[in-house]
């Protein structure tokens, strides 16, 4: 343990921060958006059908989600009519995934909540300190992707 940090602390900070967070998902959810898990899942669909067609395999590496996972969250996505499937025409093994129209206009409505949550803790902490947490984030990002390395 390093002397210097409150460890109390940081760990009620981040259990809060997560509790705040999920009731705020939570809110957008009864609004009719996206858990974020499925939110997650959509934004891989539309992120991979720009440059291919999206499969299970493609979805969980872009997520890093193992394949049951994925497999659990599209059956919901489609349950819900947000996504459908279509087979390969030259391996029918191959199932390409796409979102509805449905699917789309909630994906613009989550896209559009989260820009304006964001927008929310811009304007709650002004510009320095919000670019002083982007600057933080990132180091964060680097510190644990070197030590996943």
């Amino acid at each position: 343990m390093k002397q210097n940090i409150d460890y109390k602390e940081v760990f009620e900070l981040t259990r809060r921060y997560g509790k705040l967070k999920n009731k705020s998902f939570t809110e957008q959810r009864d609004k009719k958006c996206l858990k974020g898990a499925l939110f997650a899942v959509m934004l891989a669909i539309k992120h991979i059908s720009k440059n291919a067609s999206a499969t299970t395999s493609l979805i969980s590496e872009d997520l890093e989600m193992p394949k049951p996972q994925v497999s659990r969250l599209l059956n919901s996505l489609e349950d819900d009519a947000l996504i459908y499937r279509t087979i390969s025409k030259t391996d029918r093994r191959e199932i390409y995934i796409h979102l509805t129209e449905k699917g789309i206009e909630i994906l613009k409505e989550a896209e559009n909540n989260y820009v304006r949550f964001i927008d929310y803790i811009f304007e709650s902490i002004g510009e320095a300190d919000f670019n002083e947490l982007v600057r933080l984030l990132k180091k964060v990002e680097t510190a644990m992707e070197v030590r996943h390395d």
